[in-house]
């Protein structure tokens, strides 16, 4: 289903800029174009996210320090306890 969204949204911009349809043709313009495309890449994370592979760093997750912050066992400036 979410892949129709992400068709829409492509369609939606080469109709508008082509002007099919009787439609006004409008110009396309970076910040139409940035917002389709963060759109479309959504999308497609949430599709395929689980078949991606990225190289495992040697640090902790951010959410392993965030949590440790938030409860006050994380070693830090005297300001912050």
């Amino acid at each position: 289903m979410s892949l129709v969204i992400a068709g829409q949204v492509t369609g939606s911009l080469v109709f508008d800029t082509l002007g099919l349809l009787g439609l006004t043709a409008r110009e396309l313009i970076f910040p139409r174009t940035l917002g389709a495309a963060l759109v479309v890449a959504g999308i497609l994370l949430l599709n395929f996210g689980d078949r991606l592979h990225f190289r495992q760093s040697l640090s902790p997750p951010l959410w392993v320090g965030l949590r440790a912050v938030s409860s006050g066992s994380a070693p830090g400036p005297a300001v912050f306890r």
